[in-house]
């Protein structure tokens, strides 16, 4: 999946906040099941995600299917 390597929060958000992200990605030409992995990163360099711990990734699935071949009547 493509798309920015990284990308600034619109504002800041302190614990227990809660926002809503956009991320514009590029799915792949081929066929098939993608899984991309996110985590954010505060101000010190430190990754974070979800889960009870913040240590899990947030992840993205994706499918890309075959085109349908037109059929002729």
């Amino acid at each position: 999946m493509g798309g920015q390597p990284a990308q600034l929060l619109p504002e800041a958000v302190k614990p227990g906040e809660t926002i809503d992200l956009r991320v514009d990605l590029t799915a792949p030409s081929a066929p098939g099941s993608y899984t991309g992995n996110w985590a954010l990163k505060d101000n010190n360099g430190n990754l974070f995600g979800i889960g009870e711990n913040g240590n899990e990734p947030l992840a993205v699935k994706i499918v890309v299917r075959m085109p349908a071949i037109p059929t002729s009547t």
